[in-house]
């Protein structure tokens, strides 16, 4: 009968250090094969140096319920595993700040898209400035009213016979726009639109409508102010009372 000798050691300490090695050339090889609890080993070579972090990302996840839960742990909960200190309540509470942080500049970031009646005079006279030309833009919009695309509909006078109704619709199709603004400039610095601007408008409002998507306001922009024809003009009531003659 011979004797089995156990495991020293050593040879214990070769065992975890070809696994990491293997975590290690999984994450590189294919991040998205890892699971959850993977992850979370992986993560805790960071606080523990040496030695299998399995049971402990096991552990986390059942008191964090997600890898987002364990972010919201309390020190106490995180401490209250077996092998887990101060090092690792540390590279936690860094991981939450670092998640908060980023969350926050996606929200920033998005909210420098929407486009609301405060900053809509803003992003336009930054598209017209120094234009010396006329020019008809569309801005496709998401249902929140935040920016998909700026796209150039006409260069030169904006009337109904320089524009292309097809390219807006399909424009808008391709944005998958919930709804659009339209604005061009006067270079003249001549607010007031012109008959041409308030029949192309309505041709425009009325292609647009086929595919439901609603033009917000067509604005006219000069160097130092802009206006709203749609509201201004109540293009609608104007049209309808058109019909009633």
């Amino acid at each position: 009968m011979t004797n089995k000798s156990k495991p020293t050691a050593a040879a214990d300490s070769n065992i975890h250090k070809d696994h990491r090695k293997r975590m290690r050339a999984k994450l590189s090889a294919s991040p998205e094969s890892l699971s959850d609890h993977e992850l979370v080993e992986m993560l805790l070579y960071n606080s523990i140096p040496r030695g299998n972090t399995n049971d402990q990302a096991h552990r986390l996840l059942d008191l964090g319920g997600s890898l987002r839960g364990i972010l919201d742990l309390e020190a106490p909960q995180i401490s209250s595993v077996k092998g887990l200190g101060e090092s690792t309540v540390l590279l936690f509470r860094l991981l939450r700040e670092f998640y908060i942080r980023t969350e926050k500049q996606k929200l920033d970031k998005r909210n420098q898209k929407k486009i609301t009646r405060k900053n809509i005079s803003e992003k336009l006279h930054k598209i017209f400035l120094g234009l010396k030309e006329e020019r008809m833009i569309m801005m496709t919009v998401d249902k929140d009213c935040c920016l998909i695309k700026t796209h150039t509909i006409a260069y030169g006078n904006s009337n109904a016979a320089a524009i292309s109704l097809k390219s807006m619709v399909r424009i808008a199709l391709d944005d998958n726009a919930s709804f659009v603004f339209i604005a061009h400039n006067h270079p003249n610095d001549v607010l007031a639109p012109s008959e041409d601007d308030l029949e192309t408008t309505q041709l425009i409002c009325e292609a647009l409508a086929l595919i439901n998507v609603p033009v917000i306001e067509h604005y006219i922009v000069t160097s130092v102010s802009e206006l709203g024809i749609i509201d201004r003009h109540n293009l609608f009531s104007r049209n309808d009372n058109k019909d009633k003659k």
